[in-house]
This record gives structure tokens, C-alpha cells and sequence, in this order.
């Protein structure tokens, strides 16, 4: 009887570790910048209008978006790099018994829909046993909803396709999260605004205090707020967030890596 040689993934976590070692690089220098930044806010009184914005202004060094751009790219590309070896691995793996036509063809399809990863399988997964098949589709955008971010596989795929073509939008200095305590007479009909999810720029208004009406004693007295380096996605589905458009550099990464680290243990635990 015929055994066939273990599961060889030595290039797949090959990827993922480059891929690591490319998020704690960026993580390091993004850690680096915001420790060598400060910001100052602006906000106004009330008087005769019934809305105050808080603005504010860094003080220090430009941010690299640059730089961090490409180096996540470069981390988006191990990730997606991975899948594929994954593929190309597990068509080795059975190459013995059960031989793959055309292995150079082969690739982790990431599909929209069941009927274009069916399409796409016939190329891509051609000659995979069906339950190899099935567990793939397990993992496609429409099968693993992400309850915050877009599914992950498909912003694996989306991305590493984006930075092919272009640099990453990554966004530099945007508010994480801001608390503003305010004084007035308007009582409980004072609120906070919605906060602003684009980067910090000079004097940009991040958020807004309204009351229901004029208040010439609306003030802001303190401002608290956490700065984040964060790269531009786009909503879940059914999200009108647009502070769900973007997530940290380190926390997305880290997902993402995470998604094709759970795949690989399905696939083991289904050998």
C-alpha cells in the first residue's frame, strides 16, 4: 500500500511569517510617529448659534503614508500568496494517488457569489475531491459574514488587487475614539455629533456639540482622544457607519492573517 507523504506547508507559513514580519515593521514605525505627535484642539463658543465644532491640529511630523502604503501592500501580497500556495500544496499532497491535471492553474478562488465560484472552480479547483471543494466555498464572502469589516477574504482580495494598481489609501492620524465633555444651559437637549472619519488634517472639525437651540454659554471644556493610523475598506453590507469604512493598520492585518490561519486548521482537521 502506498502512503502518500505528509501535508507539506513550509512555503504557506513561509508567507504568513513575511507577511507578519511586514505588520510588526509597520506597526513599529506607525507606533514610532504617533509617539512624536500631539494635538491641540480648538473648539468655540456658542453665542447665537446652536452648534459648536471641535477642531484639531497636529503638531509634528507628516505622517509616511507612503511608506506604510507599501509595506502593507507587501503584507496584503504574502496573505494572498499564501492562499494560493495552500492550493498548490494540497494538489501536491494528493498528486500521488490522485494526480491534478494542470497544477500550474490552480488557485484559492475568492467569489462574490455561488454562482461565480462555481464558475471559477472549474479552472481553479479542478481535479479537488468535492469535500476539498466545499470547504473552500465554506470560507467564500457570501458563506463567512464578518459582523463589523467586509467579509475578510474578500478584503484579502480586494486589496492585494487594489495595491497591483495604486497605493493603498491608508488613513493617517484618524479618531479612534473622542470624548468631549461640554457645558451649556440647553439641559438634556445638548448632544455630541457624529465624529468625522476622515484623516486629521489642519484644524479639521472631528466632531460637534449641538444643542436644541442658540446657547450662549455652549462651551466644550475637555477634550480626550485617541489617535489611529487605520487603512480605507468600505462598509460591511447594511452598515451606514462610515467610521466602519476604515480599520487600524495592525488590528486589520491581523484578521486577515488570521482568516487564512483558520482555513489552514480546517483544512488539517478534515485530512
Amino acid at each position: 500500500m502506498e502512503v502518500r507523504p505528509p501535508l507539506d506547508l513550509t512555503s504557506v507559513y513561509a508567507k504568513l511569517d513575511r507577511a507578519e514580519e511586514h505588520l510588526h515593521a509597520v506597526q513599529a514605525e506607525i507606533a514610532q510617529w504617533l509617539n512624536s505627535c500631539r494635538y491641540e484642539s480648538f473648539p468655540e463658543r456658542g453665542g447665537q448659534t446652536a452648534r459648536v465644532g471641535v477642531a484639531l491640529l497636529r503638531i509634528g511630523p507628516e505622517p509616511y503614508t507612503t511608506r506604510w502604503a507599501v509595506i502593507i501592500g507587501d503584507c496584503l501580497s504574502n496573505i494572498r500568496s499564501a492562499l494560493d500556495h495552500l492550493i498548490y500544496s494540497f494538489a501536491k499532497f494528493n498528486a500521488a494517488n490522485d494526480p491534478t491535471p494542470d497544477i500550474d492553474s490552480l488557485a484559492f478562488v475568492i467569489a462574490d457569489s455561488p454562482e461565480k465560484f462555481r464558475e471559477a472552480a472549474k479552472g481553479r479547483l479542478r481535479g479537488f475531491k468535492q469535500g476539498f471543494v466545499d470547504l473552500v466555498e465554506s470560507f467564500q464572502p457570501y458563506r463567512r459574514k464578518h459582523p463589523v469589516l467586509p467579509p475578510l477574504l474578500a478584503l484579502i482580495r480586494d486589496l492585494s488587487n487594489a495595491d497591483k494598481h495604486r497605493l493603498l489609501q491608508v488613513a493617517a492620524a484618524g479618531i479612534a475614539q473622542i470624548d468631549v465633555t461640554y457645558l451649556g444651559t440647553a439641559g438634556v437637549g445638548t448632544k455630541m455629533g457624529g465624529v468625522n472619519p476622515e484623516p486629521i488634517e489642519k484644524n479639521t472639525v472631528v466632531c460637534f456639540i449641538e444643542s436644541s437651540e442658540p446657547d450662549p454659554n455652549l462651551a466644550v471644556h475637555a477634550v480626550n482622544v485617541s489617535i489611529q493610523v487605520a487603512i480605507w475598506h468600505g462598509q460591511r453590507e447594511g452598515s451606514t457607519n462610515p467610521m466602519e469604512g476604515r480599520t487600524e493598520v495592525g488590528a486589520l492585518l491581523s484578521l486577515l492573517i488570521g482568516e487564512v490561519k483558520a482555513f489552514i486548521d480546517a483544512l488539517k482537521s478534515n485530512l
